[in-house]
Order: C-alpha cells, then structure tokens, then sequence
C-alpha cells in the first residue's frame, strides 16, 4: 500500500494546492493520501482564514483521503518545529511510505545535501561561534542560524532564502534525524495566471473581491470558504486586540513571561508598545526592531492571546502525544482502520475516546479544544456560532 503524506495549511484550499495533491499522488501511485494541517491557527501567528473544518472539508474534495490536527502550540511555532512535529505525526502513524512538499526548484537532491549538511555542521565549534557573532550583530537567532550556514556551507542566500525551500529543508532534517523510513517528494510548485499564493489570495477574501479569489480556487473550495463566510466570516489576529490587551494588563510580569516566544524582556515591550496603541497589528509595529523582527513578534502575541505556555510548547514538541482525526473519505474507511491497527500512539476519532492519552496529551487536547472556542471570537460574525462547538461537531465525512 503506497499512502502519501502532506504537512499543510490549507489556509485556504486553492489551485495551487490541488495541483500539488494530484501531481503527487500521480508521481508515487498514491492509493491514499493524509494531510496533517493546522487547526484553527496558523504558523504566521494569526487565526485561519476559514475555520478548520471547512479546510479539511477542502482537503477532502480535492485529492486527501484523511485529515489529522496539528496542535496548536505546533501549528503557530517556528519552521523548524512545524516541520519536525508534522514529520513525527506521519512517521506515528505507521502507514505513511511517501511525504510530498511543494517548493520553488523541485530540486530534491540540492534540498537534501543542504539539510544532511547542516545537520552534520550544528553542532561544531565553528557554526556556534559564526552564530555567536550572528546575534551579536544584532540579527535574531534565526537570521542568526541562517548567515552561519550560508558562511559555512556557501550556499546561494537566494536558494536557501526561498520560503518553501526553507520549510523543505527543515523537512528533511526532520526526516533524516528520525531515521524515518518516509521517502521525500520534492515538487515544483505551479506557477501561472490561475496560481497564486495562499498570502495573495487571503488579500483578495478580506477585500471581498470574491471574483478574483475564486478563479484561484477550485469551485467547491470557494464554495465551502462563502458558506463559512456565511455563518461567521473571516477570522483577523486584530479581532483578537482585546483579548490580548486585557491579558496584558491583568497578568504578572512573571506570567507573560512565562509565554511561548516572550522573552530577553519582550514582555515589557509589549507593554510598553501596547499603552499608546489598541489593535495587535499597531503593538506588534510599534514593538518591531531588529532584535524583534515582526513574525516573531506575532507569533509572541498570539501565544499570548492563546495562553501557550513554555511547558505546554515543551510538551508538544516532545510529542505527538495523539493522533487527532477531523475527517475522512467514506470509501477511504479501511486507510483509518489500518492506521488504529498500526499507530504507535492513540487515535483519537471523538473525544470520548480521549480518555487513554497520557497527562500531556490530555492537557495539549483539552486546552486546544478551548481555543478553538476561541477562535469564533476572532471571526467577523458570531451569530451562527453554536457553543461547544468543539465538543459537539463531528467529523468532517465526504
């Protein structure tokens, strides 16, 4: 059995995406494909357009037989985590035989030299010293860890700068340092008129220049997108402003700083930033510097509207702890039950079968369960939001 494994957003669904799920089944002979995607928060720091039973809807349309739940502490961190934890869920899984991404050269052997290079390199004398002088510099540590690997390995600034070649070599960093026996895919992402990226077509939803999104996306993807619309529109960070602020206000020093990504002071200028300025996006340019380069500043900010934690953070990455289902393929049953039979931790298809995580798993779950809850109060409308959402909604069936 050949089943293929995506790590994605879906953030939305759009052409670009159906490109890459079709061309990759083709290229292996896919007999199922899984996608493992954010939840209802995404890795810039920022609430999904659309939420993610609407994205794994998509997902499901278009080409994925299953859909799993990345954690949210996960979801929203740095590349490298992102990347490290999705290759983790699919290696658990125990059926996985192929994992595809998309990047700007398909260039899978330079991708790889470079991945198994730095690999070798991260923890000599010298990339420690070239960092050392990197942040010293100024430059944050992820600037920082990138001109280290350019000076050392020589690698073209523009090759490795591409963003999905820096999530694709972080794949296969992860893959290698498994030892997973997952083979990588490397294609060439589409390009032309009806290709864009997620970001463009974002820009276009929130403009309600729905025409121009639309020939972006496949047609039941808009479809689901307007329904979703519908019920309670678009879902901004800056809808979050007061949520954010009050945490601010009312939490100690030592609490803020106790929040994934806040630290070496930020907290106090957030603070700070946050006194003179009331939308999240106005604080974080207020707050942005050198040293505080604005991803990191947004990702800060919504960890701190979403309570991640240092420890809950630390107990994701040292996961997955479960393996959460949002939906399936009617005729794709038996991919699901192979993957109970075979996974190597608990699967969790609803939640009251969530009783055998471990204490982590259980807190991971529970406190995403919540925010996913939360996630409502960031949409434009909150009519047609039932409560308990979370615990009440099925999976996605198609």
């Amino acid at each position: 059995m050949t089943v293929l494994g995506v790590i994605a957003e879906y953030n939305p669904f759009h052409n670009g995406h159906l490109h890459h799920l079709k061309a990759s089944r083709e290229a292996i002979g896919a007999d199922f494909a899984i996608a493992a995607i954010s939840g209802c928060f995404v890795q810039r720091g920022e609430p999904a357009i659309c939420d993610k039973w609407t994205r794994a809807s998509m997902a499901l349309k278009h080409g994925a037989d299953l859909v799993l739940e990345l954690p949210c502490a996960i979801a929203t961190s740095s590349a490298e985590r992102f990347a490290t934890f999705g290759v983790k869920l699919l290696d658990s899984l125990g059926v996985a035989t192929h994992m595809s991404f998309g990047t700007e050269s398909g260039d899978l052997e330079a991708l790889s030299r470079i991945a198994r290079d730095t690999l070798a390199i991260q923890d000599t004398p010298e990339f420690k010293k070239a960092i050392s002088e990197a942040l010293a510099s100024g430059l944050p540590y992820f600037a920082a860890c990138e001109r280290a690997l350019m000076y050392i390995l020589r690698i073209d600034q523009n090759f490795i700068r591409q963003p999905n070649h820096i999530l694709a070599i972080e794949y296969l960093k992860a893959l290698f340092k498994l030892g997973s026996g997952i083979t990588p895919l490397a294609l060439k992402r589409a390009s032309g008129p009806s290709f864009a990226p997620a970001s463009a077509v974002r820009e276009l939803l929130l403009k309600k220049d729905f025409p121009a999104a639309a020939s972006l996306m496949p047609d039941e993807a808009f479809f689901d997108l307007l329904k979703a619309f519908s019920l309670h529109g678009p879902a901004t960070l800056d809808s979050l402003s007061g949520v954010f602020q009050y945490l601010l206000k009312t939490e100690s020093p030592e609490a803020l700083a106790n929040i994934q990504g806040i630290s070496e002071g930020l907290e106090n200028r957030l603070i700070s930033a946050a006194s003179s300025n009331y939308e999240i996006s106005k604080v974080l340019k207020a707050a942005n510097t050198k040293r505080y380069p604005y991803s990191r500043l947004q990702r800060a900010a919504l960890a701190l509207a979403l309570k991640i934690t240092k420890q809950e953070f630390l107990d994701a990455s040292n996961g997955p702890h479960y393996i959460r289902v949002l939906g399936f393929r009617k005729e794709s049953a038996s991919l699901l039950a192979e993957i109970k039979r075979k996974a190597k931790i608990p699967v969790v298809i609803n939640l009251k079968n969530s009783s055998d995580l471990d204490e982590p798993g259980r807190s991971i779950l529970e406190s995403d369960l919540l925010r996913s809850e939360l996630y409502y109060l960031a949409c434009e409308s909150k009519r047609s939001v039932p409560k308990k959402l979370e615990r009440s909604k099925p999976l996605v069936i198609v």
